[in-house]
């Protein structure tokens, strides 16, 4: 997790605690028995993730991650699948990561796979995302780098252009959301002596410019932590975090940002215990009202799903997740239809959370990194494998896809990075 010292290290080692997961593409990568030495690997990875998605920067130089311009890197290097988006199950973009170096490469395909066609090398681990065939934005954040770097596409990410981030002091984080080519919110946040402070921007003409809007909070307790957001497109919004004890950190906006209410879980008996630790991921919610809220329960290692009626302006009803391995959320496509995985197991649901089918497990001895939902029958994975020596590793990385709601996988070949 990316940290920001303070004078006397609390809140270093309070954020250190806090891990935070949203609907990108990518989980929580914790495939099991792997060998120290790969755990390591996989562990980098998955920290340099967690430390785009929450937003906190910490022990960062200051100079900005830079378009990649130099040549490939070697093709004996390991790609690592690490952000994908679908918007159909064969039109997709995935982010494969250069394991012996610090690229990061986009490609895209529109058959499935059958070719990718190489878009952007770009420095550090980086999210991808669009809104729709044609418009989406790379966030990148180099381990070595102050900040996020933010492009966009507005051509399916045959182009991609830097979107220019407000005037931030050194080691603020900043988080994006889009809902459409044109209307996005940011979310700053910066650790201080008093605390994280944060400050949600807007924009109406696709990050050209930013307007400040408002503050979320205040938080209940110094070591709570605002990481991630999410809004629907009437309006409604959302501000989430990680929580320290109780009362899960969670705000809602009626008015696209312009002021923000602290929003209550119901706790106890259903769901989490009042005093439990709580991170919430990012809500789905369909234009009819209804959605999803996902959160996880770090005390009794359980996930839990909240469902709305009113648009997300009270969440009730919590629903046990399947078990699941940490803390990775389930993927929703809508209040409906949602996956989830651990290492060896899949599930799905069409009922919004209340019933959960079991999938088969991937073939091969492969484990799920993430599950992509496109539908509620197709969706994409990525995974990883041991290596035939056990313990002595290495750890391979592939792409499988079904079109039989899980029923069978199909291994389809990574790009390369060559």
């Amino acid at each position: 997790m990316l940290l920001q010292r303070s004078r006397n290290g609390d809140l270093a080692s309070a954020a250190a605690g806090r891990r935070i997961r949203l609907r990108e593409a990518v989980d929580e990568i914790e495939p099991a028995r792997l060998s120290p030495r790969a755990l390591r690997g996989v562990a980098l990875i998955a920290l340099a993730l967690v430390g785009m998605t929450i937003g906190v920067a910490a022990y960062l130089r200051a100079n900005a991650p830079q378009v990649y311009s130099g040549p490939p890197p070697p093709p004996t290097s390991l790609p690592i699948p690490i952000s994908m988006d679908w918007r159909t199950a064969a039109q997709g973009w995935v982010v494969v990561h250069d394991a012996g170096g610090p690229e990061s490469v986009v490609f895209r395909t529109g058959n499935a796979g059958s070719r990718w066609e190489r878009q952007l090398s770009i420095n550090g681990p980086a999210f991808v995302s669009f809104t729709d065939a044609s418009h989406g934005v790379l966030r990148a954040n180099a381990a070595q780098a102050a900040g996020a770097q933010l492009l966009r596409t507005d051509d399916g990410g045959a182009h991609w252009s830097p979107v220019v981030l407000p005037a931030l002091d050194r080691g603020t984080a900043a988080t994006p959301f889009f809902v459409d080519r044109s209307r996005g919110w940011l979310l700053t946040s910066q650790l201080t002596a008093a605390g994280q402070q944060s400050v949600v921007y807007g924009t109406d003409d696709g990050g050209r410019t930013w307007r400040p809007l408002s503050s979320p909070g205040p938080l209940v307790d110094p070591a709570d932590l605002l990481g991630d957001l999410a809004f629907a497109p009437g309006g409604a919004g959302w501000v989430l975090g990680s929580g320290a004890a109780g009362d899960p950190v969670l705000f809602g906006t009626r008015d696209a940002g312009q002021t923000w209410v602290a929003q209550r879980l119901p706790m106890g008996a259903n769901g989490p215990q009042p005093t439990d630790r709580v991170d919430v991921s990012r809500p789905v919610v369909a234009t009819d009202g209804r959605g999803v809220l996902a959160v996880y329960d770090r005390s009794q290692g359980q996930g839990w799903l909240y469902g709305t009626a009113d648009g997300g302006a009270t969440w009730a009803d919590p629903q046990p997740l399947p078990k699941t391995s940490g803390s990775r959320p389930p993927a929703f496509l809508d209040a409906l239809t949602g996956w989830t995985s651990d290492p060896t197991a899949g599930w799905r649901t069409g009922d919004g959370g209340r019933t959960w089918r079991p999938t088969a497990g991937l073939p091969g001895g492969w484990q799920f990194s993430a599950v992509v939902p496109v539908s509620g029958s197709q969706a994409w994975a990525s995974a990883a494998l041991p290596g035939p020596n056990g313990s002595l590793g290495p750890v391979r990385w592939g792409l499988f896809r079904t079109t039989d709601g899980g029923a069978h996988w199909t291994r389809v070949a990574l790009p390369s990075l060559g």
